[in-house]
């Protein structure tokens, strides 16, 4: 089997209340050459993917619902 990409999808749902929600979902792809990465390598891949996504989230959600936004390097 010869992976060529890895994407993850992560997503949010804030209540706002009076009966409304905002949600947010992001997504990232990388491209691999999966035959040069050992399993260890890849799973790296992976949780980095994750911590990305995860960072941006939060900072997006924050932005949208007026919070204040730490000083995040964000992707997007």
């Amino acid at each position: 089997m010869k992976i060529k990409e890895t994407s993850l999808s992560i997503g949010k749902t804030i209540n706002l209340g009076n009966f409304e929600s905002l949600r947010l979902d992001l997504s990232i792809a990388v491209d691999l050459d999966i035959e040069s990465l050992s399993g260890a390598e890849y799973d790296d891949v992976v949780r980095g993917l994750e911590e990305t996504l995860c960072r941006n989230l939060e900072a997006m959600s924050a932005r949208q619902t007026g919070q204040s936004v730490e000083e995040i390097e964000e992707f997007i």
